[in-house]
């Protein structure tokens, strides 16, 4: 199992991660969340130069791979969103 760490943008996000349902999901395709699940509290504190200390946070609890968790207001953004937490350590599926 890989071990995978997420950053979310708020607490509604945070349950859907913390669920027992998506944890079922995650096993399912071979990943164990580790916890804490770092929640930025709000999509302005996905910038970065916060990013850096939400990835030590999963680094110290273990990730080894990282996900962001975030919404958009519009599909136009997806973009600007990369771009902004875009890190080494964050995995960032393809684009549809």
């Amino acid at each position: 199992m890989v071990k995978a760490g997420f950053i979310v943008e708020g607490a509604s996000e945070r349950i859907v991660v913390e669920s027992p349902m998506f944890r079922e999901l995650l096993r399912a395709c071979g990943y164990e969340l580790i916890t804490p699940v770092v929640d930025a509290k709000g999509g302005g504190n996905l910038l970065p130069q916060n990013i850096n200390a939400f990835i030590a946070r999963l680094d110290t609890a273990g990730a080894e791979r990282i996900f962001v968790l975030t919404d958009l207001e519009d599909e136009a953004q997806v973009a600007t969103v990369r771009e902004r937490v875009a890190h080494q350590r964050i995995h960032l599926p393809s684009s549809p």
